[in-house]
């Protein structure tokens, strides 16, 4: 024993070390461990009834077992604020509501009748919630896409936030996050582009459970809403077909469908995949037949020039095209479909058939007073002060695009 105090006095290090080894051991192993004192939330649903707030978490309640599967539960409470609904989910639970990994946001249609930067408010001022988290919108409750989602997790292993970032990648080419929200929200033009998830009542289009557990006791443990009742038609399924929300100003002025976003990749380069379906195409040996090609990628010039003081778009789009499918009149699909080249007779199809796309988006653009395509930031970078002439003159500058020219050119090419 006392070699060994000869042997602190000489390294003092040594004896800090021990102290702190035997004055915090103790406490650390008698301290709850982090699995014992959070519950981790990946999802949050939202649901507006008059001046109550429904809140449903999709939670990972964090235990021990020798197998790679999670144990979610879906937590639903009702209140007027979110903080004090997150208040309610953290009693019910007994245990921290962890904020820290959610990664999508549902909101229900009738929340989209306001503004909903009142909603994401306390999201995207939250310390611990990530502002590249999704927002989706859903035509019924969020609450019933929340369930779905736990179900279809739970069952196949597909995540909904991965359907969601592949749309975002391969087609609409815009995120659909906080950040992505506000950016539109505090734009000039105050437009805002999110994802549209649809209920249905089957798989059709879309994923559904094997079996319905929407009235699984685990599901509503923690619903505080009285008298509250599951009977009724129960939404079976989700269904991503490529639509977005269009908002202006926080609130929803139009569905945009997968065409509409296609013509907004039309004006951007290497943006988003498409397919192109001709009817009655000439093929090269003359005959007539259903034509269809994947757009690989595309490449626009874009340009405003003035003229008297109003606007003129020029617009040149290339299309690199490759020949997906053909099928013939009796509806058999054409082998060997190398050979056919697009013709020049394919070629005015194909330049048709975008420019009428094209005219028909904007048209509801112009109706709604929305701008996805960013032309006001376009005439702003092309003469500033050319565009602030011409938006002076208007009566109503968010009625811009009626006013608006546009020159569209359209050349394609297989590759």
């Amino acid at each position: 024993m006392k070699r060994f105090f000869n042997l602190l006095k000489r390294t003092p290090t040594l004896a800090v070390f021990l102290f702190i080894l035997l004055f915090y051991m103790p406490l650390a192993i008698s301290y709850p461990s982090e699995t014992e004192r959070n519950s981790i939330v990946s999802a949050v649903g939202i649901d507006k009834e008059e001046e109550i707030l429904t809140l449903s978490l999709l939670c990972f309640v964090p235990q021990a077992n020798m197998s790679y599967q999670e144990k979610l539960e879906v937590i639903t409470c009702d209140g007027k604020s979110i903080s004090e609904n997150l208040e309610k989910a953290g009693r019910i639970l007994g245990r921290d509501v962890n904020l820290n990994h959610v990664e999508s946001i549902i909101l229900s249609q009738n929340l989209f009748e306001e503004d909903i930067s009142k909603v994401l408010d306390y999201f995207s001022r939250s310390p611990v919630v990530l502002t590249g988290c999704l927002v989706a919108g859903t035509n019924g409750k969020a609450q019933d896409v929340i369930k779905t989602i736990k179900e279809i997790n739970t069952q196949s292993g597909l995540k909904f936030e991965e359907i969601l970032r592949y749309s975002e990648s391969n087609y609409y080419n815009k995120e659909t996050t906080i950040d992505s929200f506000y950016d539109g929200y505090y734009s000039p033009t105050s437009t805002s582009l999110l994802s549209y998830i649809e209920l249905t009542n089957s798989g059709k289009n879309g994923i559904a459970p094997s079996s319905s557990q929407n009235d699984s006791p685990s599901q509503d443990q923690g619903k505080e809403e009285s008298g509250s009742s599951n009977s009724g038609e129960q939404k079976k399924g989700i269904s991503n077909l490529g639509n977005m929300i269009a908002l202006k100003n926080g609130k929803i002025q139009t569905l945009l469908t997968s065409e509409n976003l296609r013509v907004c990749n039309y004006f951007r380069t290497n943006n988003g995949k498409g397919l192109i379906t001709l009817k009655d195409a000439v093929l090269n040996d003359d005959r007539k037949a259903e034509v269809v090609y994947e757009i690989v990628d595309n490449k626009v010039l874009k340009r405003v020039d003035f003229y008297n003081g109003m606007p003129l778009v020029r617009v040149k789009i290339r299309l690199n095209l490759d020949l997906y499918e053909i099928v013939d009149k009796r509806g058999n699909q054409q082998d060997n479909i190398a050979q056919y080249k697009i013709t020049p007779s394919i070629s005015e199809q194909i330049e048709k058939k975008v420019k009428d796309e094209i005219s028909d988006t904007l048209s509801i653009f112009r109706q709604n007073k929305i701008d996805p395509l960013g032309i006001y930031e376009l005439m702003m970078k092309s003469d500033r002060k050319k565009a602030q002439a011409f938006l002076d003159m208007l009566d109503d500058k968010e009625d811009f695009l009626n006013y608006i020219v546009f020159a569209i050119s359209v050349e394609s090419e297989a590759i």
